[in-house]
């Protein structure tokens, strides 16, 4: 058929847009014949032409024709673009029904095939048809979908065009000019026309069905958003997408330093000269890819846009938050640096290492907004050298290593040097803008930044040793300077720009803050007012003189602004190892860490920590292997975390959807928990990428054009009314800001030991069940007596104190207890039987039951002797088989018996000890032996009478009155939570001293050597005054320096005569299951691997070491109340001294990057309830550098609260441990406790022997050399990290030179000075092991 002519296309067009819409059967034969010129049927189609020949079949398929006219012109009109549709967005359709158009059946029907929307301008269009005609397109128009899409059809903003799929559906198809094409010719800053644009896309239904005309009303559409296709449930989760991140692949290819990309080249086959270590595949590409971000950050699409691809198959993206649609999609530079997650134990320092090592020489670079102008101009022309070193500093061009190796043949390049010290590479930064205009500004000269190759290392205090230890072990030649007494000032720029590393405490780092506050006009006093002045009485006008004189003189002595040296570099890069606390600090609200940070000049900025947030953590390690029984896989072994299979097991209630009315509200409320979590998770992740990383857009000040909102556009629709942020948005941020290795990518070149997991369940003892019974009591008789009601039960919230107390010491009574009087079992069953006989309330049956049991408890308590010696004596009784003579044997029992095993205080056992190891140099070492136990429970019972004899109680004022009546009321029936004390010494004996929130080191450090003159009666001490916790309890007098026997050298021990009855004395057993059992355990294994030991609560802790020195087993204790200082000194001695064999730790201190490797037995004395936690703790021992198989033993008692916390965190969400800030917090523990159980007690008497938990082995109790003394150097055996200063001989010897001596003239550069921290005036330092 022949082509028609252009006045003839045009004709048909117009005809088509009339206004009654009628087509000819010409009109029909119009598009017939275009259809036979685009598929030519009298012709087979070569494979060469079968994509045009797709691409007319494309055509027919719409009212549109996709061929791109030929461009005539350079000069191309507005037109041009409206009427090429390929420059359009084939984007997707909006759904149509005939009842929402007002539309007749007949014309409804009439557009069964494609017709498009007509513009003005089509009047000009000599291809595209057929066109709707007028009325139906108003009609079209005037529908809900369409109805705003008018002006930005006009304008030229979209074509669209329209087909019906049967008499009621249809769908308009929807072109969208892209935004970075015709901005020259077509307007787009129309508000309105873009509001119009936005609505639209947000009613678009991008599936093929849709626009293929294939849909039905049961169809589901498929937004833009794809977050609206999503159930909540069905969106990835944030931890989801964290442990799914892309491992590292660096790409030499991309850097294109040379020097940075040679650098990069030799940690990825490990050729770092200077580096001990081989690194694993897996640390050289994550120090590679560190490397990579900061030498070529590279663009990263911006991460608002949605990455699409339009129904021609090409990309497109698309912004619905501006309705900006793009082909080409908008970049940002990625922030130079960002965070190294590697799980923990993976060696992240060893990393960060490899990477300082590899650009040791490498200068930072000027940056290019301040380059211009840094090539000097000179009077006249400079010598060679001087030019080249002027070049070499100004591009940081590496010289280092090449003048040492030139130097090495023989060479001399001092005039080299000193050319390239004057020509050191600078720029000048420019003051900051002024906040408003003044009419006298004040002037301030730009700042000369200096060039440098130095890193700057930020690590918590009690991680500096760790870092030196670290550096020592895996690296060479670095140059380290160590900055961590606060007294210590910096060293000038100069010096510091000679330095590779500068290590910080996190408190020195954020002291440089501190310092410049203090000093600025800010802090000054205010100058007087003379207002104020005038209203005075006796105010004069020389008065007012003298005031101003005085005013003046006072800041006159003031010191100047302090200006810290790091503002005058420009460094290679910032590391803070744990720096999630950065996430913590808000443009609003900042730290101090983050105001040094900000004054400071840095190249890239890295944060080292595992868990970036609370809620972020490897997957591996949210799954707690304690869960089970046994367990003997490595936590990285695990099931591809692509099959969801970790995160299913981490988060059931997320995968399972079938359960009944109760379950799923329990599921909903968990679910609550963790969206909740996840916020506060996304909210920190905020803070680091907007004020730490300073990452775009999130960091665009307001002032920007471009500024985004982190809560806006990251955090989810299930976080927030306002917030609207899309899964690839939050996946595209994470991608840019954190390097992580899946778990089964680091299993590609590491294999961990074995880690074997096992829960040990022990049967109590009699006296763990007694103790137990009595807590029981307790609850039980308060739950009764007070009818579960006022302000007098436990579990009002009054005495939510009292209930936390009570809680804490019921889980300290699994192991032992000593904390109740024998006054407060009696008072209590004597109150719950008088309220049985007086029956002034109704009683239920069942509650008459429960009091009667109590009650049958607490007798039991009270009829046993070995309850109340220990109630009297609060020690941990342990029984002794000996041939002593009987007198010997009543000298030294707690019950005063002549038995055989005889019954002993533990502190009584390590005083004996002492005793003997004294006495060997004679024929009989027990010679005084009778003298000296009389001697010693004489002191046990004159420091229980002080107990028991308070001084008189002060005189309430009136202030502490009130307190008082505000305060939770007392008890009923007459309870106590009980008195969670350690026994402390003094020098006139055993004083029982109240608890404190944070007790004293010296809690833990219980035996100490005797002094002179004093050969039994060891004495134990507080460093700091009493805190009582109750009205009138006796106050101890204040203690003296300690000597601790803990850090006393071995000696030589002489041999007892094997005839002698002290030969085969021996401990057989102890009044806890867990002491026993771990007294065996470490026996057994001490001498072959080290043991770490966690603990909750320092009672426990003062009782295992107790037991150790009696066993003669030298231990470390880790306490949270030591000094940072102190901390890191033992880690370092635990892990290379061969002396120490056991470490107390408390597990609070066990996630803060801890490496003792050196330990492959672990024991946690009592389960902990949060299995993130444990598995934290579990990690300081099994992790990269271990080499044995690492045993893991959790004990728990049965029939105690332990139990049902074990089976209970199996079944809860780490949301739902988040939440729980004590075990109370959680409704089912809350619950077991208000209806706590009683354990079995044998109703006939039993021996006494057999109420106590046997060991495995008898130990012997002399000739261990246990209680060996001498003169000695405290601090003997202790391990001192690089620089530390060790304690001078003679009287308090144990600590570096006292601070202030020479008054701040000690050198800049100390490797390591420990750090004491603030005590009360009155209180000496504590001479400890802990």
């Amino acid at each position: 058929m022949a082509s028609m002519d252009e006045n003839e296309r045009s004709a048909k067009r117009q005809k088509l847009c009339s206004e009654d819409g009628s087509a000819s059967v010409e009109d029909q034969i119009f598009f017939e014949a275009r259809l036979s010129e685009a598929l030519p049927t009298d012709r087979a189609i070569p494979i060469e032409e079968a994509p045009q020949v797709s691409e007319r079949i494309d055509t027919m398929l719409s009212a549109f024709v996709f061929t791109p006219p030929p461009i005539t012109s350079t000069n191309p009109i507005p037109e041009d673009f409206i009427l090429d549709i390929s420059k359009y967005i084939p984007v997707g359709c909006v759904r149509i029904e005939r009842e929402n158009c007002d539309m007749s059946p007949e014309a409804w029907i009439s557009c069964d095939a494609w017709h498009a929307f007509a513009h003005p301008r089509d009047v000009f269009n000599n291809k595209d048809g057929p066109f709707l005609n007028n009325a139906l397109q108003r009609k079209l128009f005037s529908s809900p979908m369409l109805q705003n899409s008018v002006g930005i059809h006009n304008a030229g903003w979209v074509r669209m065009e329209f087909k019906t799929q049967d008499q009621y559906r249809g769908q308009v198809r929807v072109y969208i000019l892209p935004d970075d094409v015709g901005r020259s010719v077509i307007l787009r800053e129309e508000k309105s026309l873009r509001k119009a644009l936005q609505s639209l896309l947000g009613q678009l239904d991008i599936s093929n069905d849709t626009w293929n005309g294939q849909w039905f009303h049961e169809t589901p559409m498929v937004h833009i958003d794809a977050s609206l296709d999503l159930r909540i449930q069905d969106r990835p989760s944030l931890f989801y997408l964290f442990n799914t991140l892309p491992s590292p692949k660096p790409n030499l290819d991309l850097v294109s330093d040379t020097y940075a990309n040679d650098a990069m080249y030799r940690i990825l086959n490990s050729g770092i000269e200077g580096l001990k270590t081989e690194m694993y595949s897996y640390q050289r590409r994550s120090a590679a890819l560190m490397l990579q971000r900061e030498a070529n950050p590279g663009q990263i699409i911006d991460p608002r846009l949605r990455n699409l691809a339009d129904k021609r198959g090409g990309k497109w993206y698309c912004d619905l938050d501006s309705a900006a649609c793009l082909r080409q999609p908008r970049t940002f530079e990625a922030p130079t640096g960002g965070i190294c997650a590697e799980t923990m134990g993976l060696g992240k320092t060893l990393i960060c290492l490899a990477l300082i090592l590899a650009t040791r020489d490498i200068s930072s670079q000027i940056p290019v907004e301040y380059s211009v102008g840094t090539i000097p101009i000179r009077a006249k022309t400079g010598s060679l050298l001087d030019m080249a070193a002027a070049t070499i500093g100004r591009t940081g061009t590496p010289w280092k290593a090449e003048l040492d190796r030139l130097e090495a043949d023989g060479s001399d390049f001092t005039k080299c040097r000193l050319a390239l010290k004057c020509g050191a590479g600078h720029y000048f930064l420019p003051p900051p803008l002024a906040r408003r205009e003044s009419r006298n500004p004040k002037i301030v000269p730009p700042r000369k930044i200096w060039l440098t190759t130095a890193t700057i290392v930020v690590v918590p205090t009690n991680l500096v040793q760790q870092w030196l230890h670290e550096i020592n072990k895996h690296t060479t030649g670095l140059k380290v300077l160590t900055m961590n007494d606060l007294s210590i000032p910096l060293p000038s720029s100069e010096e510091l720009a000679d330095y590779d590393i500068l290590l910080f405490s996190k408190q020195r780092f954020e002291r440089e803050a501190t310092l410049m506050w203090e000093t600025s006009e800010a802090a000054r006093p205010p100058a007087p007012d003379m207002r104020e002045h005038a209203m005075r009485r006796g105010s004069t006008t020389g008065s007012w003189i003298q005031a101003c004189k005085d005013y003046n003189a006072t800041i006159a002595a003031l010191p100047g602004p302090y200006h810290s040296p790091l503002k005058d570099l420009h460094f290679k890069r910032l590391i803070v190892d744990e720096g999630h606390t950065f996430g913590n600090s808000s443009s609003s609200s900042k730290t101090e860490a983050v105001t040094v940070v900000e004054f400071l000049q840095l190249s890239a900025r890295w944060i080292i920590s595992g868990t970036p947030t609370q809620g972020l953590y490897g997957a591996e390690v949210s799954i707690g292997t304690s869960e089970n029984s046994s367990s003997s896989s490595t936590p990285l072994e695990e099931d591809d975390i692509e099959t969801s299979s970790l995160l299913a097991k981490a988060f059931p209630y997320l995968s399972n959807r079938s359960e009944s009315d109760t379950e799923s509200q329990a599921s909903k409320k968990r679910e609550a928990m963790f969206f909740k979590q996840e916020r506060k998770d996304l909210e920190k992740l905020g803070n680091i990428a907007t004020v730490f990383l300073k990452a775009r857009p999130w960091a665009n000040s307001l002032d920007d054009k471009d500024h985004a909102s982190w809560s806006q556009h990251v955090m989810q629709p299930r976080h927030g009314r306002k917030s609207r942020g899309n899964t690839d948005c939050l996946k595209a941020t994470l991608e840019g800001m954190i390097i992580r290795h899946r778990p089964d990518d680091v299993l590609l070149d590491i294999a961990l030991p074995p880690l074997h997991q096992t829960i040990v369940y022990l049967e109590g003892s009699m006296q763990n069940k007694l103790s137990l019974n009595t807590f029981s009591m307790m609850v039980t008789s308060n739950a009764v007596t007070s009818e579960r009601k006022d302000a007098d039960y436990f579990f009002h919230p009054r005495q939510r104190k009292a209930l936390l107390q009570l809680v804490a010491n019921l889980r300290q009574a699994s192991f032992f207890w000593s904390g109740f009087e024998a006054e407060h079992v009696r008072n209590t069953v004597e109150l719950a039987k008088k309220f049985l006989e007086e029956k002034k309330v109704p009683i239920a049956p069942e509650d008459e039951v429960l009091l009667n049991e109590a009650i049958k408890a607490g007798e039991a308590v009270l009829a046993n002797e070995i309850s109340q010696t220990i109630c009297k004596y609060h020690e941990m009784p342990m029984y002794i088989q000996n041939e002593l003579p009987d007198d010997i044997r009543k000298a030294w029992a707690l019950d005063s018996q002549p038995m055989n095993p005889t019954l002993i205080g533990a502190t009584m056992v390590h005083s004996a000890q002492k005793f003997v190891e004294s006495q060997l140099w004679k024929e009989d070492p027990m010679d005084g032996l009778l003298k000296a136990g009389e001697e010693s429970m004489k002191a046990a019972f004159e420091g229980t009478s002080q107990e028991n004899n308070p001084p008189p109680k002060k005189k309430s004022t009136k202030s502490a009155r009130k307190k008082i009546a505000e305060g939770a009321p007392t008890l009923a029936g007459g309870v106590s939570v009980g008195d969670a004390l350690s026994p402390r010494r003094t020098r006139s004996g055993i004083v029982r001293q109240a608890p404190s929130s944070a007790p004293s080191s010296a809690v833990l450090e219980s035996l100490v050597s005797i002094t002179p003159g004093n050969d039994v009666g060891a004495t134990r001490h507080s460093p700091e005054a009493p805190k009582t916790a109750e009205v009138g309890q006796a106050a101890p007098e204040t203690p003296s320096k300690p000597k601790s026997i803990l850090k006393k050298s071995p000696k030589a021990v002489v041999a007892l005569d094997p005839s002698s009855p002290l030969a085969s004395t021996s401990i057989i057993s102890t009044a806890s299951t867990k002491l026993s059992y771990l007294m065996d355990k470490i026996l057994l294994h001490q001498k072959d691997e080290k043991i770490l030991v966690f603990y909750e609560a320092d009672n426990v802790a003062y009782y295992i070491a107790q037991a150790l020195e009696c066993l003669g087993i030298k231990h470390l204790i880790y306490a949270k109340t030591l000094s940072s200082a102190r901390r890191a000194q033992y880690v370092v001695t635990f892990n290379q001294s061969q002396v120490f064999r056991v470490l107390l730790m408390d597990v609070s201190q066990a996630a803060f990057g801890l490496d003792m490797s050196s330990a492959s037995r672990v024991f946690f004395v009592n389960p902990v309830f949060s299995p993130q936690v444990e598995a934290q703790a579990v990690k300081r021992a099994h992790r990269i550098g271990q080499t044995k198989p690492v045993y893991v033993e959790t004990l728990v008692l049965r029939g105690s609260i332990e139990e049902v916390i074990v089976e209970r965190r199996k079944d809860m969400s780490s949301e739902e441990h988040n939440k729980c800030k004590s075990i109370l917090d959680d409704e089912m523990m809350y619950d077991w406790i208000k209806n706590v159980r009683f354990q079995p007690i044998p109703g006939e008497a039993v021996f006494g022997p057999e109420q106590m938990a046997k060991l495995g082995t008898p130990q012997l109790v002399f000739g261990r050399g246990a209680g060996t003394r001498g003169s000695y150097d405290p601090d003997e055996d202790l391990v001192f990290g690089e620089g530390y200063s060790k304690a001078k001989k003679g009287k308090g010897k144990s600590r570096a030179a006292a601070k202030g001596k020479e008054k701040g003239k000690r050198p800049a550069g100390v490797a390591f000075v420990e750090e004491e921290e603030e005590a009360p005036a009155t209180a000496p330092a504590p001479e400890s092991t802990m």
